[in-house]
């Protein structure tokens, strides 16, 4: 559910003058330095740096969602948001994350040609806060090939998830590991000021599927990787490099793992997810289509367990209240699996989706919780009750809850006789 278009550092700001490539150059050679002192490895291959602009950077975006993805993949994606209840279902939702994509971005690393580029707006200070976190990127993608994991990985946007996770925290805790070396030397309270006051134009009104994953993989990314939950902590001193390698080689398995870090980093406490399949072949023989076989994992279920009020903009009165985010709750904990899947028919769309939870315990509190929202998903997609008529279902066996929508069409579709064909 996470869209995997590219590592970005969400800042942006005003600045006057801009960057020319030799300063640029000058910078980056600086910083490289300054990485491979602070963490012990070499960089293997020249790193290509450039400036870009606006054009630049969707230029980018198309060629990047071009290699990582489709067109079908997206749509399924926003179509399953619906569906849940996590954006408007009028929201033109690939448009609105572009908007906030353009005005987030201060700079991209690109693994694909091995190149970063820096918005043409940042100078100074903040340029270089920016750079020592995207050239962290080059270094990792050097050492551990970080398309190559995501390809892996393919079929399972959770676990994709918790390897941007690992991307990203690294990025994060070496950029703040050079700030505070640098600070006071070559960057002052100033740069910090722009650093910390990012532009969160537009988030306010965004929904929480739009802003809280992209969060979580920068925060928990980094406070997974010192192996705490406390997202303070996570942003203080360094990675062990053994941990680095092994997060990176053998990366967690689940957003759970990253969300609850003793269960990936403790041998006693380790939680691997149970694998959920879903087949499809009957339905699929009698002319459905296969649009989407994926699974969500608890930070996705996060947001859709959570309240109504929590579901919308961030609060960005004060930029440091995102230190205090939460990225699970009560009923998304005990996550044990999940797989869903999407097929249409005939203007008919069919979302069945299957949980696994480690403790009946927490299958009740999942499904206690659909319950009580179903009612405003029922609404949103102009259903009945689940239960009491066509369109929704919500089933549950002892650490199993299943959910299950169809909408569109003329007639009453028989729910149960569909679902009896999925394995």
């Amino acid at each position: 559910m996470l869209s995997l278009i590219l590592p970005v550092l969400l800042l942006s700001a005003n600045v006057a003058d801009d960057l020319t490539q030799t300063q640029l150059e000058a910078m980056s050679k600086s910083i490289l330095a300054d990485i491979e002192e602070l963490r012990g490895d070499k960089y293997q291959r020249e790193v290509k740096v450039s400036i870009a602009d606006k054009k630049g950077f969707l230029d980018y975006v198309d060629d990047r969602m071009e290699r990582t993805t489709t067109d079908e993949q997206m749509s399924a994606d926003e179509t399953v948001m619906k569906l849940l209840g996590l954006v408007d279902p009028k929201m033109d939702y690939l448009a609105r994350q572009m908007e906030l994509l353009q005005s987030q971005v201060g700079g991209f690393y690109d693994p694909g040609t091995e190149s970063f580029c820096l918005m043409s707006s940042f100078q100074g200070g903040l340029a270089k806060i920016i750079l020592a976190h995207e050239l962290t990127h080059a270094l990792d993608d050097q050492l551990f090939d970080i398309d190559g994991t995501l390809d892996r990985l393919k079929g399972n946007a959770d676990a994709q998830m918790a390897y941007q996770a690992v991307v990203e925290g690294s990025g994060t805790s070496t950029m703040n590991e050079w700030t505070l070396k640098h600070f006071g030397k070559d960057l002052s309270m100033k740069d910090l000021a722009g650093a910390s006051e990012m532009d969160m134009g537009g988030l306010e009104e965004a929904p929480a599927a739009m802003w809280k994953p992209v969060l979580m993989v920068y925060m928990r990314g980094a406070a997974f990787l010192k192996r705490t939950d406390n997202v303070m902590k996570g942003q203080m001193g360094s990675v062990a490099r053994k941990d680095l390698e092994r997060a990176f080689t053998h990366p967690p398995s689940s957003t759970e793992q990253v969300l609850h870090p003793e269960k990936y980093w403790d041998p006693e406490q380790l939680d691997e997810p149970v694998v959920v399949k879903l087949d499809t072949t009957k339905l699929v023989a009698a002319g459905w289509k296969l649009q989407a076989d994926e699974t969500l994992g608890e930070a996705i279920l996060s947001l859709v367990t959570a309240p109504a009020d929590e579901r919308g903009g961030l609060d960005t009165s004060n930029p440091m209240s995102v230190l205090g985010i939460a990225y699970t709750n009560d009923d998304a904990a005990g996550w044990g699996g999940d797989r869903y899947v999407l097929l249409e028919k005939d203007g008919v769309t069919l979302f069945h989706f299957s949980t696994r939870w480690d403790t009946e315990v927490d299958a009740d509190e999942f499904e206690a919780n659909l319950r009580k929202q179903s009612e405003t998903l029922s609404v949103a997609h102009g259903l009945m009750a689940p239960d009491e008529s066509t369109g929704m279902r919500i089933s549950r066996s002892p650490d199993r809850v299943d959910l299950t929508i169809v909408i569109g069409g003329k007639g009453t579709p028989d729910i149960d006789a569909l679902v009896a064909q999925i394995q």
